[in-house]
């Protein structure tokens, strides 16, 4: 076990507030979903790796994706390892994986359709956060759900 004491007040917080996320207790997870949220991009690594290793309760590793949605972090190194969430065995965490990459203009798999050209994940309109603009965002998530589930 770590050394505790050699922890500092908010990485212990931290600490606490992911092992609440772990649990079945939905009044507790939302508490600790909105307060994960409070800490900015911060646990955002920490939540990919809970939400990409197969050793976590599906549950849980749903849970993660949804709160990394809620932060809403530009897309970068610390998301990456999502994509090998396209091919995870459980349904429910490829599906948040999706709809969490959709929310990037990350459909993998969709076929750009010539009458809609916002459905090409390379044509999108970005805001300052890294997100595809609201107009945008709707066309890639109707995008999203034409595509087969893996």
């Amino acid at each position: 076990m770590d050394d505790l004491s050699a922890r500092s007040q908010p990485e212990l917080v931290l600490d606490l507030i992911m092992q609440a996320l772990r649990v079945r207790d939905a009044h507790l997870n939302a508490i600790a979903a909105e307060l994960l949220t409070w800490f900015g991009s911060q646990p955002v690594r920490r939540l990919v790796l809970a939400a990409v290793s197969p050793k976590n309760a599906t549950a849980h590793r749903v849970r993660a994706l949804e709160v990394i949605a809620r932060i809403r972090p530009q897309y970068g190194p610390d998301l990456m390892d999502l994509a090998v969430l396209r091919h995870a065995r459980n349904r429910a965490v490829r599906e948040a994986a999706a709809r969490l990459l959709c929310n990037y203009a990350l459909c993998v798999g969709v076929a750009p359709d010539a009458s809609e050209p916002s459905a090409c994940p390379g044509n999108h309109t970005r805001g300052s956060d890294g997100f595809a603009l609201d107009a945008d965002r709707d066309s890639v998530r109707n995008a999203c759900a034409r595509v087969p589930r893996w």
